[in-house]
């Protein structure tokens, strides 16, 4: 049985809030009464098509890699998860790890650059082409840490067409001044969104403590009041003159997207390709209140996590299948040791993720609402729990009931269009990530030795950073700016 999730990620959350504060979400969707037919769609050529100057077959994880003439790379692994279905996933530059510090304030706003249509076509009426066509085609910008990716989801009988139009906002981005004016009249909105979601200032608040402002999703007040909306051509024009690392996975032949890419992202003149290496976190520091944390009046309904630092995917590959096992016999040896309450239905949630593209981002942490135990027994509780656990005092009914949650989350995750595109679009821009996506998707069980080493060496008789839900002020200490 999948355990229920625990705290949602920043990007999803920020993309739910930005779609209820938008007019429109950045997907085409809404007819606007344009007289643009289903013909006129003016982005249609994008220079001579790229030639294919490699293919490999990668069996390990069923994929073959194009390097095209114009410096475009493509992966493409055909699958049949979801029948007549495909994701793209286009990844330009550097993402978040090479935006300049004068620029980092404005990077949530990127999730909006697809409200601001094309050099040739505002929003509207690319929603009325959309209309016309009948082409459910669709684009999202997601900020990543090592890559901006423009990526949608389509039949696959509308690749070309989806391919056509991801290149348009890359090629001939619309850095228009209603983009502007739409991204400055969302700051305070979703300034009080986040304000007013204790889930959510708690997710930024861990960011901010385990990853830093740069690499942070969910933005600070300060990040919101300055951002003018002006700042999209800086952010994204550098990244978009650079050759995209392409993935595509779905019910497609293979043949078909090579052809398709080259005429559309891979095609014109050759691009500078700038290999960069796979960023890392900054390294938290201890702050000087975090006993207070521990030691604040008990009344107060407020989440409190605890994380411990896990190694690097590249360096021990197998670490987040035992982190997760281990994550998963914590939260329900938890879930026994903590009374129900009203405030909180699931006691304590365990999670274990380590972040493929950034080096030092992976943590184990254990999120727990004031109201299930006593705020001065949350360390004793924390620290005998990891101890029976890393002295090998759990059944064998434990362990394989937590294998067999992982097993299933894992087993949605690898039948994914959607997960499948963003792993290979990292594999594709970092070779070391091969293995992991083998091991990630794979059949590996985790045995019991391995989790008892895992507790031992990364959890067991360490002090966890601590984390509370508070507001922007409190979080601000600590100097992770």
């Amino acid at each position: 049985m999948k355990r229920p999730a625990g705290v949602p990620t920043a990007a999803f959350m920020l993309a739910l809030v930005l779609t209820s504060v938008v007019a429109a979400p950045p997907a085409l969707a809404q007819p606007s009464g344009s007289t643009i037919s289903a013909t006129e769609f003016p982005h249609d050529s994008f220079g001579v098509p790229a030639r294919v100057v490699a293919t490999r077959h990668v069996s390990g994880i069923g994929a073959t890699i194009v390097t095209f003439s114009t410096g475009t790379r493509l992966i493409v692994k055909q699958t049949h998860f979801t029948p007549g279905q495909v994701s793209v996933v286009a990844s330009f530059g550097a993402g978040r790890a090479g935006v300049s510090a004068d620029l980092v304030h404005a990077l949530w706003a990127t999730t909006l650059f697809p409200i601001g249509g094309t050099r040739h076509i505002s929003y509207d009426e690319l929603d009325a082409w959309q209309q016309s066509s009948g082409h459910p085609v669709n684009v999202t910008l997601v900020p990543g840490v090592g890559a901006f990716r423009l990526q949608g989801e389509i039949p696959s009988n509308d690749l070309a067409t989806e391919l056509t139009l991801l290149t348009a906002y890359a090629r001939e981005p619309g850095f228009r001044a209603d983009l502007v004016t739409k991204i400055a009249s969302v700051g305070a909105m979703l300034g009080k969104q986040i304000e007013g979601d204790p889930a959510m200032r708690f997710t930024r608040a861990v960011q901010r403590r385990l990853v830093g402002r740069r690499y942070q999703e969910l933005p600070d007040q300060a990040d919101l009041a300055a951002t003018t909306g002006s700042e999209m051509q800086a952010l994204l024009g550098p990244a978009f003159a650079m050759p995209p690392a392409i993935a595509i996975v779905g019910d497609i032949d293979v043949d078909v997207a090579i052809r398709a890419v080259a005429t559309t992202l891979a095609a014109g003149d050759p691009r500078p390709v700038w290999r960069r290496g796979i960023a890392a976190a900054p390294t938290p520091t201890n702050r000087q209140q975090q006993k207070g944390l521990l030691d604040a009046d008990t009344t107060a309904d407020r989440r409190l996590g605890f994380y411990w630092r896990l190694p690097d995917i590249r360096t021990a590959p197998r670490i987040e299948r035992a982190a997760r096992v281990a994550a998963a016999m914590i939260e329900a040896r938890l879930a026994v040791s903590t009374p129900s309450t009203p405030s909180a239905a699931l006691p304590a949630v365990a999670r274990a993720v380590v972040p493929p593209d950034l080096k030092g981002g992976g943590y184990l942490g254990v999120v727990i609402r004031d109201g299930a135990v006593p705020l001065d027994g949350t360390r004793a509780l924390l620290a005998g729990t990891m101890n029976d656990l890393a002295a090998g005092r759990f059944t064998a009914a434990e362990l394989d009931n937590a294998r067999q949650s992982v097993a299933a989350e894992i087993g949605a995750e690898g039948m994914s269009n959607e997960w499948w595109a963003q792993r290979l679009s990292l594999a594709l821009r970092d070779p070391a990530m091969g293995q992991a996506v083998r091991i990630e998707a794979g059949v590996v069980d985790v045995d019991r030795a391995e989790v008892v080493a895992c507790i031992r060496r990364y959890l067991a008789g360490r002090a966890p950073l601590v984390v509370a839900d508070a507001r922007e002020a409190g979080e601000s200490e600590g100097g992770s700016r």
